[in-house]
């Protein structure tokens, strides 16, 4: 069985991966688009992308979901495709994941301020978060189930 990544961590250095946003770019994401709507638009180039960080040596890749926020993606007007978005992202990235390696959620700021500063509320913020770190983490029960063999 693999050991969690926290025991891993106390082992030894643990390798991430590097920036997403600059690989889709250099695959021609246009500046100020959307990279989230890659994961469902591009998938051969997102997964490209975590494939050769593990190759490169990466012990962790994250997901293609740094701006997948309600409130994030309400810029671009995909607010409504926030579960969506963050559940594509975690699959493809688990999909090329090795059996060794992990896959962490990304989650970025949501580029706006809380009040009076802002519009936004501290529950606001909580409750966007909350929905996108559970569509990220809805897809990690059935890989891990699937490669200890409990669904076969």
């Amino acid at each position: 069985m693999k050991a969690s990544l926290f025991d891993l961590v106390k082992q030894r250095i643990v390798l991430l991966d590097g920036a997403m946003g600059t690989e889709l770019m250099a695959r021609g994401l246009p500046q100020g688009a959307c990279p989230e709507t890659w994961n469902l638009d591009q998938p051969a180039a997102v997964q490209e992308i975590h494939r050769r960080y593990f190759e490169a040596g990466s012990d962790v890749v994250s997901t293609n979901s740094f701006g997948g926020s309600r409130i994030k993606l309400a810029g671009h007007g995909l607010e409504s495709r926030t579960a969506e978005l963050n559940l594509a992202a975690a699959r493809l990235a688990r999909e090329v994941a090795p059996v060794s390696k992990y896959v962490a959620g990304s989650i970025g700021p949501t580029g706006k301020f809380l009040k009076p500063q802002g519009e936004y509320t501290e529950a606001e913020f909580e409750a966007a978060f909350a929905e996108q770190a559970q569509a990220l983490a809805r897809v990690s029960e059935p890989v891990v189930a699937r490669r200890l063999g409990c669904d076969d």
